[in-house]
């Protein structure tokens, strides 16, 4: 059993606490139970990820939010710096995400040049707010999967992991 204290004041609300002993030792028994702990690798890792966005908070997000998924990102906020990037990373391309408002540029253009300059096939995600069905219609037309803001992570991590990466294809 453990001890269970109330402290409650009329008007202002109440407080209950359980008082949990620490225990420095752990039993033999858990111990050897525990063993080396693997890592599992990422469902991502080997994912090669170009992403443009012209805000730098939502760039720096997104940079974090892939990497912690396992993928090699490789971020930029315009279009000559992307091109740029992706050229010191020799090329290797898996996928393009894209914000679609960019300043002076939008991110069905800057796919399209990506494609053009690296890969035709290159799988491409728009990333944007406008719902309008012209986007939607041209964004199918260059088959460029459109997700809408506010962005759902479990949407894009399911995404990302149906393409496939340079590792497997080296296997």
């Amino acid at each position: 059993n453990l001890p269970v204290t109330l402290q409650s004041e009329p008007g202002k609300g109440s407080i209950f606490a359980v008082e949990i002993p620490i225990s420095d030792a752990v039993p033999k028994r858990a111990s050897a139970k525990l063993g080396r702990i693997v890592p599992r690798p990422s469902l991502l890792t080997g994912l090669n990820v170009a992403c443009i966005d012209n805000e730098e908070t939502i760039l720096s997000g997104m940079t974090v939010l892939l990497s912690g998924w396992g993928a090699h990102v490789m971020a930029a906020g315009t279009r000559d710096d992307l091109q740029t990037v992706i050229e010191d990373n020799d090329g290797a391309l898996n996928v393009i995400i894209a914000d679609y408002h960019l300043d002076n540029d939008d991110g069905i253009s800057v796919i399209t040049q990506v494609r053009s300059s690296f890969n035709e096939q290159l799988p491409a995600i728009l990333i944007t707010a406008d719902r309008s069905a012209a986007l939607r219609e041209e964004a199918e037309a260059k088959n460029i999967t459109l997700l809408n803001k506010p962005l759902k992570p479990a949407a894009l991590r399911a995404m990302l992991t149906a393409i496939p990466t340079s590792k497997a294809a080296a296997e």
